[in-house]
């Protein structure tokens, strides 16, 4: 994963300096509720970040603020990373409008 991290930074820092108006990147996966808990552990323990959680929990989004849809929307890999720490492991899916809009884009790549 550092590998992939390592070529995201390096392939975003050149799209960046390419588009002047872009000034942050994003990688979101999709990841099933079955393996939330497990996918966040892993990402706070590879990601060099103060990453304290949201809403004051610890690392974690409290179960009861999970969106009710099976998928999670991470922002996972962002370049810079600096300065946009509180947008790592935000759940893009809590907001039905962004949900909509995920989900819509993995149905049409599915279709192609």
């Amino acid at each position: 994963r550092a590998s992939f991290k390592r070529k995201f930074d390096k392939v975003a820092a050149d799209l960046i300096k390419k588009m002047n108006a872009t000034v942050t990147l994003e990688w979101i996966p999709r990841i099933t509720e079955e393996f939330r808990d497990e996918f966040e552990l892993n990402a706070i323990s590879q990601v060099n970040t103060n990453f304290t959680g949201f809403h004051g929990q610890d690392n974690v989004v409290a179960a009861h603020d999970r969106n009710a849809s099976n998928a999670y929307y991470p922002v996972y890999y962002i370049y810079p990373m600096k300065g946009n720490e509180p947008a790592f492991l935000f759940d893009l899916s809590m907001n039905d409008a962004r949900r909509t809009s995920l989900e819509k884009g993995i149905r049409l790549i599915e279709l192609n």
